[in-house]
């Protein structure tokens, strides 16, 4: 692990270091971050609870104006032949794959190709009978449509199992949604919605009559840079470079260092679409970080609806709402499925943000310490 801290804190941290086998950085570069002493103990803390008592493996990053505060790495991509986690790992991060659908959509909204206003059956004609007829694309990025989550009943349950583990078309989820009674009627309530930004992969590709992976990577991802980023595909190609999922077995009776066995689920990533398709580097979400910082891709006006909450502080693939800690706004989301998770959280008034991508399952003790890494993270000085 490396943090960028003022030299007169050089010698704590680098105590600490040595406690997890991490290093610290010889040569400071001249624009250090100085660092609260808080901060310092928390990543003793962090690294301590982490490695040991979590089986944490995977990566952190904090960075503030696109500079490095701090990062580390954890643990393995791949036990075999043995190589360790880094900035450059991509990692399946589930649900936070929301913010990208969300901000491709509104990138076509710039173009004039659709406006989140219209009703989604004017691309989509299952949408067409009544309830749905209702829907808007702007209830599907906000979870205001009334779909479900995921199906409801033991029949609509195994149905959508078996489609997460085949190679289903988007379509397929198209269709299953108009059978979905709704849970509200359309922007009169609000209930998380994987369905629902399926349902944009759809829109998405029934636009631009591409691929929703293929969009994403020639629109989003190469344009942008991010150069580890990509969508699962139903296919189970060009994944080979993803961190494999881990278990944590215990730690080593001679060595205390976290011993994993690899733990590869049936699951068919691909079929997770615009929901929970995609993998990223924390390299890449520092790039994106950045991108949302300006007006590169998505101009000022495009950012205010995409971080604009409607209902339960939810905006457009993100959370947003103010701390009760200190009373900043803050845009987050987090993301888990078997042997992943991912969190990610942004502090516009400090241009702070924080990062964590594992690819071991999400633990009651792992969300304890990302909890007390991210709420202390907010209290660094500007």
């Amino acid at each position: 692990m490396r943090c960028l801290l003022t030299a007169a804190r050089t010698s704590v941290l680098t105590a600490i270091m040595a406690l997890s086998g991490a290093t610290v950085c010889a040569q400071l570069p001249q624009n250090a971050i100085p660092e609260s002493t808080d901060f310092v103990i928390h990543v003793s803390e962090f690294l301590q609870q982490a490695r040991v008592k979590t089986g944490f493996s995977g990566v952190v990053v904090v960075a503030r104006k696109g500079e490095l505060v701090c990062q580390g790495s954890f643990g393995f991509s791949h036990l075999e032949p043995g190589t360790r986690n880094s900035l450059d790992t991509p990692f399946r991060i589930a649900s936070l794959s929301k913010q990208f659908t969300a901000a491709a959509i509104l990138s076509l909204e710039a173009e004039g190709k659709l406006s989140i206003d219209d009703p989604v059956h004017g691309y989509l004609p299952e949408f067409a009978a009544e309830p749905y007829r209702e829907i808007t694309i702007h209830h599907l990025l906000t979870h205001t449509s009334g779909l479900p989550c995921i199906p409801e009943g033991a029949t609509k349950r195994a149905q959508w199992k078996a489609m997460s583990v085949a190679a289903t078309p988007v379509n397929d989820y198209v269709k299953l949604a108009c059978e979905m009674p709704l849970k509200f009627k359309p922007g009169q309530g609000y209930v998380y919605s994987n369905f629902g930004y399926r349902v944009l992969s759809a829109i998405i590709t029934k636009i631009t009559g591409q691929e929703y992976a293929d969009f994403m990577d020639e629109r989003l991802f190469k344009p942008l840079g991010l150069k580890q980023a990509g969508v699962a595909r139903i296919s189970q190609q060009d994944e080979v470079k993803v961190a494999e999922e881990l278990r944590f077995t215990g730690l080593d009776r001679d060595t205390d260092e976290p011993r994993y066995a690899s733990s590869k689920s049936d699951r068919n990533y691909g079929a997770g679409y615009g929901s929970g398709g995609i993998y990223v580097s924390a390299n890449d979400l520092l790039r994106w970080d950045r991108v949302l910082a300006s007006d590169s891709f998505l101009s000022a006006k495009q950012k205010d609806k995409l971080f604009q909450p409607v209902r339960e502080h939810y905006a457009c693939g993100w959370i947003v709402k103010k701390s009760d800690l200190d009373g900043r706004l803050y845009h987050t989301h987090t993301g888990a499925n078997e042997g992943y998770f991912s969190k990610m959280m942004r502090i516009p008034e400090d241009d702070l943000v924080i990062i964590a991508l594992g690819n071991v399952s999400t633990t009651q003790e792992i969300d304890k310490v990302l909890d007390q890494l991210f709420r202390l993270c907010r209290s660094l000085p500007n």
